[in-house]
């Protein structure tokens, strides 16, 4: 048996890393199985997840396996394999949908392949998958149509790093990365026929690095963050007026609108995948999604408006002529469905029907299409967020505004009328847009509830009480934006100049000097290179008389450190959804749980609780948060929520849902101030502070509990502590009765 390798000469930077030297310790493929829970035994190579993720593909419209596709076509869905973010059915990918048997093992790839790193000069950030994803991003950027050779080096780049990964912990043993297992991968993306036989080593060459010159032309992308505005406005308008209605009806409206937001996000998501490609998603999360394009603003704007205004109809190509035609980027809609376009076509074939229309495109357009759109959906902006703290005033309540331009006419729950009961046969008098909402929401609790990690009443034997909701549980993540926005202490890295070149006369002070004058900005995505920069550089050529033609050269160290910016940006994010959702995925979804997700929105989670007693909610909340700290490792993660039984002050849903949503607002400002007071992570507040009279009522409350391990849940190690409220209404009312006070959000 061979000595040990040295592990130490991999050198990949950590995602969550403050400076260059916190570096991953490299791992194999079945430590990674080990840690999060895939069974060996299915799942023995990478190559194995691989090849049933390509071969699972289900393309709307499309019959053809992936072999069958064109090179493209081919390079797309690795890529998308590769980053995370394959097409797992229903027009989901493993984020949108991570209680999908497909999403753990295709999250744990990509987390693996993260792990892994590719060795290019001047950067120790480039993991197998995000230099996979960054090549994507060049390919786009050149305009590239033939993908033939990028298809070759991505499969060759991909196989030889992960066998050559494999085999630095083999020992002297044969790696586990047997020749079957790769076989079988090459077999489901291109084939072993004869015409084929290029994608197949030894014709493939051995490829460790796909390109040295990324960084070339990185400051021609630009940033553009999509997020949707007022979302709880919007939300509240839309769940209004439905208090006569029956409960199971009411339920729909609570839970309706929220999950029609992140149906447009499911949406947004593979457009951004089909137009701008894998490589260019920064961040993924937090109610936004970040992402690089050569094209304008302007551009980028109205393109994803038009999208979004058709985002409830399927619609391909029309035939010449047709009135209702559609622009190119509209074609594809078939490539990205709404998740729930089943649904959508039921709904309205039976509004339609009752409203005493004929069934066709006319009628489809007048109540979902482009001009229903414009008025019912929230807007969006894609101008990133300048951090900036605020100063705001606290009223110790939750307070909602209701957007009312977007009242319907001869809407009954619009404009605020009685219904004793919303079917088929009266549905025509809500809005299409209610209508959908309620017929959306009755999809979403069946599919919520259809998981075979749980399997139903004990013994199949359907108790009365079983179903029904006895809690309700809002969480949401602990200072993420800080977090993501953590300062890293990026060093200079002098690069070396052929004796010949003229810029081997300047002086490393001198370059330095321009370097870290501009450093900060070129560090920062959501700012563009600074006007004077390249003057700059062009006046440390002039005090060498040195050509200006000669500028060029010098631009490198701006551009390597922005494209390590880039990928400690997406490598965290990444990270973060990842973990999350496999640690909600195994806590939350185990087959033991009675907690059921009603509103699933990456870090913003409302939980309803199915098994009344038999569930133990603090334990399962603990057992969350110790799941987030395992997984995350450095990453300073935790969350805050407030929590709700039903009695007789909260004896209806709405009042529940309610309840715990303000108690997640004061719970909020209850773990800013612990934090502030403990001093430790501090530093993940920055500048924001906290409501100091919301505090005191928490910290009280808290004070007053026999087991306050039941709301605060601490680990052995030292990271942040997470927190639930459960303060009565009663407790509410009272404090809501104070004088209102300022806080730094």
């Amino acid at each position: 048996m061979s000595a040990e390798p040295d592990l130490r000469t991999a050198g990949l930077i950590s995602p969550w890393a403050h400076n260059a030297g916190d570096l991953l310790k490299p791992q194999p493929w079945s430590k990674f199985a080990e840690k999060y829970g895939v069974d060996l035994d299915l799942y023995k190579t990478p190559f194995c997840v691989m090849a049933e993720l390509l071969e699972r593909w289900t393309m709307m419209g499309s019959t053809l396996l992936t072999s069958e596709h064109d090179d493209k076509e081919r390079f797309k869905r690795l890529i998308e394999v590769i980053g995370g973010y394959p097409l797992i059915g229903g027009g989901y990918r493993p984020l949108d949908f991570p209680a999908h048997p497909l999403s753990k093992p295709a999250l744990m790839l990509s987390s693996y392949l993260d792990g892994i790193k590719v060795n290019v000069k001047h950067s120790d950030w480039h993991s197998v998958r995000s230099h996979a994803l960054m090549y994507d991003l060049t390919l786009r950027k050149k305009g590239e149509s033939i993908y033939t050779k990028p298809l070759k080096e991505l499969t060759s780049f991909l196989l030889h790093n992960i066998i050559h990964h494999e085999k630095r912990f083999s020992n002297g043993e044969e790696a586990k990365t047997a020749t079957l297992f790769w076989r079988k991968f090459l077999t489901v993306l291109h084939s072993h026929a004869h015409d084929k036989v290029g994608f197949w080593p030894p014709k493939l060459g051995e490829k460790r690095v796909l390109c040295e010159t990324m960084h070339k032309g990185i400051f021609d992308f630009q940033y553009h963050e999509f997020k949707l505005k007022k979302i709880q406005t919007w939300i509240k308008y839309w769940s209004r007026g439905v208090g006569n209605l029956p409960k199971g009806t009411r339920h729909n409206f609570l839970i309706g609108p929220s999950v029609i937001l992140e149906s447009i996000f499911v949406r947004v998501r593979s457009y951004i995948l089909k137009e701008y490609g894998m490589g260019s998603i920064c961040i993924d999360g937090g109610g936004r999604i970040a992402f690089l394009s050569t094209n304008s603003r302007e551009q980028v704007q109205n393109a994803l408006e038009e999208f979004l205004h058709f985002s409830f109809l399927d619609v391909g190509k029309k035939s010449r002529g047709s009135k209702y035609k559609m622009k190119h980027h509209q074609n594809g809609n078939r490539e990205h469905r709404h998740p729930y376009t089943t649904t959508i076509e039921k709904a309205m074939k039976s509004y339609i029907l009752a409203s005493g229309e004929k069934i066709g495109q006319k009628a489809y357009f007048h109540f979902i299409g482009k001009d229903a759109m414009k008025r019912l959906l929230p807007a969006f902006s894609i101008e990133p967020d300048v951090p900036e703290v605020e100063r705001k005033q606290c009223s110790h309540k939750l307070e909602h505004q209701y957007d009312m331009s977007l009242t319907t006419e001869n809407c009954a729950l619009c404009e605020g009328k009685e219904m004793e009961s919303l079917t088929k046969k009266n549905c025509t008098n809500v809005c299409a847009m209610h209508w959908l909402i309620h017929e959306i929401a009755k999809t979403s609790k069946i599919r919520n509830a259809s998981l075979r990690s749980q399997p139903g009443p004990v013994d199949g034997k359907w108790e009365e009480q079983y179903g029904q909701i006895s809690d309700v549980v809002a969480l949401d993540g602990n200072s993420l934006g800080q977090i993501f926005l953590t300062t890293f202490e990026w060093k200079f890295k002098p690069l070396v100049f052929h004796s010949r070149d003229p810029l081997v006369a300047l002086a490393e002070k001198d370059i330095r000097k321009v370097w870290e004058q501009f450093s900060e900005q070129n560090a920062s995505l959501r700012q563009e290179m600074h006007p004077n920069e390249r003057t700059a550089w062009e006046n440390i050529l002039e005090q060498k008389n040195i050509d200006l033609s000669n500028v060029n050269g010098l631009m490198p160290y701006s551009e390597r450190l922005r494209l390590d910016a880039l990928f400690r940006l997406t490598r965290r994010s990444f990270s973060f959804n990842a973990n999350w959702a496999l640690a909600f995925q195994k806590v939350i979804y185990a087959e033991d749980s009675g907690l059921f997700p009603w509103i699933y929105a990456g870090d913003d989670i409302v939980l309803v609780n199915r098994k009344g007693s038999q569930e133990d909610i603090g334990s399962r909340l603990k057992k969350f948060h110790q799941e987030l700290n395992n997984l995350l490792g450095n990453c300073e993660i935790s969350f805050a929520g407030g929590w709700v039984s039903k009695s007789q002050e909260y004896g209806e849903i709405q009042e529940m849902l309610d309840g715990a949503l303000e108690n997640e607002r004061l719970a909020k400002h209850t773990w800013k101030g612990q934090i502030k007071d403990g001093e430790t992570f501090k530093g993940i507040l920055g500048t924001k502070t906290h409501c100091k009279i919301c505090y005191e009522s928490g910290k009280k409350w808290l004070e007053n509990q026999k087991s306050p391990s039941a709301f605060i849940y601490q680990d052995p190690k030292e990271k942040p502590h997470s927190l639930m409220l459960k303060v009565s209404q009663d407790d509410l009312r009272t404090l809501a009765k104070k004088k209102p006070s300022s806080y730094d959000k």
